[in-house]
């Protein structure tokens, strides 16, 4: 039986590779993320369903367009409908 893959994947809000020693900016200081870059595997192109963070976050943890998955803006309203499993209604995982 073959070992299981492990990944760590990490995905900050409002930092950009800009911020990180491993993406060119050695002036910065990211030894731990720099370290993982250098051991791993790197993307270097990304993209995005969506340039606002929650929405974005919401498409990738999902699988679905933020017009799909009941996110409609960079926030939940406290008095939003959500799903018992944490998803907001109308979301097929």
């Amino acid at each position: 039986m073959r070992d299981k893959k492990q990944f760590v994947f990490i995905m900050c809000d409002t930092q950009g590779a800009n911020c990180v020693g491993a993406y060119g900016r050695p002036e910065l200081t990211t030894p731990n993320i720099d370290g993982l870059a250098a051991s791993g595997i790197r993307f270097d192109r990304a993209y995005t369903t969506c340039p606002l963070c929650v929405l974005a976050r919401g498409a990738l943890f999902t699988g679905c367009y933020p017009a799909n998955n009941g996110a409609r803006a960079n926030e939940m309203a406290p008095q939003a409908s959500i799903h018992p499993a944490g998803l907001p209604w109308g979301c097929k995982m």
